[in-house]
């Protein structure tokens, strides 16, 4: 049996494609970051931070992160609307970064690794405020321009 500490339907999709044998188990971990910290290396320092308090030693924990970054700046999530329409904003037309970070944890043992995609420059700024608001609900990416 492997434990998902995730509470991400995506995430929840995925695995599923790969087995059906898993729980899923979400976990509250401070995810505080020190200034300057790069993507990759923060990706996976948060997925270790969430498997590692459901490892019992028996069963593979699966945790899971992901950021998006501008220039190698990490962005975090938007406070209200507001923001996210700005970010959006701040992100049309730009190249960005989204890292995913996952550790594979099994008593002492722990694997973890991250991944970089860069999706192709988009135009946000033509997005009616009603598309953001969808846009921010449904993709549940966590985006800021400060």
């Amino acid at each position: 049996m492997i434990i998902l500490a995730s509470n991400s339907p995506r995430r929840r999709e995925l695995l599923a494609h790969i087995t059906r044998d898993f729980t899923v188990q979400g976990t509250d971990v401070d995810e505080s970051l020190p200034a300057g910290i790069a993507p990759a290396a923060a990706v996976e320092q948060l997925s270790l931070r969430k498997a590692l308090p459901l490892n019992n030693g028996a069963q593979i924990v699966i945790g899971a992160d992901t950021v998006v970054a501008v220039d190698g700046i990490i962005l975090g999530k938007p406070a209200d609307e507001a923001e996210a329409r700005q970010m959006l904003a701040c992100l049309s037309g730009r190249w960005h970064s989204v890292f995913t970070g996952v550790s594979l944890v099994q008593g002492k043992r722990h694997l973890t690794f991250s991944c970089e995609t860069r999706p192709a420059p988009t135009v946000y700024r033509a997005m009616a405020a009603c598309w953001c608001r969808k846009f921010r609900a449904i993709t549940s990416m966590w985006w800021a321009c400060r």
